[in-house]
């Protein structure tokens, strides 16, 4: 299976203060985002990452590319008035990547401002995934972790939720049947942050 990481990062930081975006905060030199980037890179150099920001943050974040010297291969694609029209747009991005074929590649969705996900964890989510693709072309959310109410666990999302409900939910309809509004109701497990 083919691998893509849509990133999603357009946040404003405006809980945090400060006039520059929280994805482009300095951490040890580099960008907060260009660490995720890296966190996804390391863990799997073959998989495709396509990075989602704002129109008027791309050429920020192209300088911040040339003068530190990103060396992560990526794809930028413009972010939607919310992130539910980021992450589609994502997709559409992923969909128009040369090779892309919808019975052969999984998708995961993840915050750019968090870029101490480890390895292990994304490994387990594609992996898990890749167990229910005859169920369906899941997308993940990364960053969501949920608590398995029998056993108290803290598990990745993708492996807590039933499959009727990620079908129903994550599913990847065809690209004419993709919705362009978001969902007016939101059902979900307990989420953990």
């Amino acid at each position: 299976m083919n691998r893509y990481v849509i990133i999603v990062a357009g946040g404003r930081g405006l809980r945090m203060g400060g006039s520059l975006p929280k994805q482009f905060i300095p951490l040890e030199g580099k960008p907060v985002l260009m660490h995720t980037l890296e966190t996804f890179h390391r863990w799997d150099a073959t998989a495709r990452l396509v990075l989602v920001l704002p129109a008027d943050q791309q050429s920020y974040w192209a300088m911040l590319c040339r003068e530190i010297g990103c060396r992560v291969p990526h794809t930028v694609a413009t972010g939607g008035e919310t992130r539910f029209h980021s992450v589609l747009n994502g997709l559409r991005m992923v969909r128009s990547l040369p090779g892309f074929s919808e019975s052969d590649a999984l998708v995961a969705v993840h915050d750019g401002v968090r870029p101490f996900v480890s390895p292990s964890v994304i490994e387990a989510c594609f992996g898990e995934a890749e167990k229910r693709v005859p169920l369906s072309r899941p997308c993940l959310w990364l960053n969501r972790f949920a608590k398995n109410s029998t056993t108290g666990a803290v598990v990745p999302w993708t492996a807590a939720v039933s499959s009727p409900y990620r079908r129903r939910r994550f599913s990847a309809p065809p690209c004419s049947a993709m919705p362009t509004t978001s969902p007016t109701r939101r059902s979900s497990p307990t989420m953990l942050r």
